[in-house]
């Protein structure tokens, strides 16, 4: 039989159910500095690397 896994985000993990949050692992993640995401996008998904110093900035924006 198959398994799920469902993954589940949150900014403020406080306002979730206690029910919720007590089946859930917990991972905190930091935010990557504008240099980090342009090194992953150039080296690890062949983004130019002209390109991908302009979309830096816009990690973490939704």
């Amino acid at each position: 039989m198959g398994q799920t896994l469902f993954i589940l985000l949150s900014n403020h993990p406080n306002l979730l159910l206690t029910t919720v949050l007590s089946r859930c692992l917990t991972f905190q993640f930091h935010v990557l500095s504008s240099g980090e995401v342009t090194h992953i996008l150039a080296n690890s998904f062949a983004v130019e690397p002209d390109k991908a110093a302009e979309f830096a900035p816009w990690q973490g924006a939704v």
